[in-house]
This record gives C-alpha cells, sequence and structure tokens, in this order.
C-alpha cells in the first residue's frame, strides 16, 4: 500500500485560491503538488520546532466546513518517489534528517518520512493562509515570503543615451 498525504477541506480551498487567483492557472494546468511543495519550502523556512512540539498539531487550518472535501495525494505525487525525473524523496528525506538530527528519527522509515510530510505540509499551509491573501501578487508573496531574489541576465545602466 503506498503511503499517503491528506489534506484538509480548508486546505484544499486554499490550494484552489492559490492556483486560480494567485498563479491564475486554471485547476487543470498545474497540479495541486506543486501547493504541497512550496507548503513544505515554506515550512521548512521557519523556526526549528521539534516534531514532537504541540505546535505541530496547534498551526494547521482547522476543519470549520463539513462541505469541503479534503484529498489524499500519493508520495508519487507529493516528493515524485518512483519517477525518473522530478524524484525528490531523498532530498527531503536528507531536508528532515538535518532539520530534525537531534531527535533520533529515521526518515528512511517511510511512517516516520510520511508524518513529517505530512506535519510540514500542514504547517505551511497555514502560513501561507495567514501571510498570503486572494487579492495580494502571489508571485510577489513567494519572493518575499520564499526569501528568493530576482537574477536578472542583463546588467541594467542608469544612463540612457540618445
Amino acid at each position: 500500500m503506498a503511503a499517503k498525504i491528506f489534506t484538509k477541506g480548508e486546505e484544499e480551498s486554499l490550494i484552489t485560491t492559490i492556483i486560480s487567483n494567485g498563479l491564475k492557472f486554471r485547476n487543470s494546468e498545474i497540479s495541486k503538488y506543486v501547493i504541497l511543495r512550496l507548503a513544505i519550502v515554506k515550512a521548512f523556512k521557519l523556526e526549528y520546532k521539534a516534531l514532537d512540539d504541540q505546535i505541530w498539531a496547534e498551526k494547521c487550518l482547522k476543519s470549520t466546513n463539513s462541505s469541503i472535501k479534503g484529498a489524499e495525494y500519493n508520495l508519487d505525487q507529493v516528493t515524485g518517489r518512483g519517477k525518473d525525473s522530478d524524484n525528490y524523496d531523498e532530498v527531503f528525506k536528507a531536508m528532515f534528517s538535518l532539520k530534525h538530527r537531534d531527535e533520533n528519527k529515521d526518515f528512511n522509515d517511510d511512517n516516520e518520512f510520511v508524518r513529517a510530510l505530512n506535519k510540514y505540509i500542514h504547517r505551511g499551509l497555514y502560513e501561507i493562509s495567514n501571510t498570503y491573501k486572494s487579492t495580494d501578487d502571489f508571485y510577489q508573496w513567494l519572493i518575499d515570503e520564499l526569501k528568493l531574489k530576482h537574477r536578472s541576465k542583463h546588467k541594467i545602466s542608469g544612463e540612457i543615451k540618445a
């Protein structure tokens, strides 16, 4: 049986909002797992907290509307497990191992790995929901929140000659 990542209805709603309002794509044009990967990156940017810390349960989107369905994702979608290209499974394991090295966790154990992925996804989506609003420029949010820097191939001169 394949390991599963589960999202709540409110998280799925946020993912849809980011895709349609933020990225300006139709849902069929971009996979939802791209947003899950962004959530993982956002959570990695936060201050270290042990995986057993209560904050992981506290700082996640709460279910408020039972009519919105959650979703489940396989590791081949979220990490690219088993794919020839875009397989980030080992990269994520290494990142978790470094970040949580003092916790004596074995991220080669699928249960431990999936548990960490779920926590990072829930926390990342929570943080995104608290810092991004649908009226914001999502591309600017990415630059600001993920500390991305624009790199231009062209040097811009301050002087224009006529």
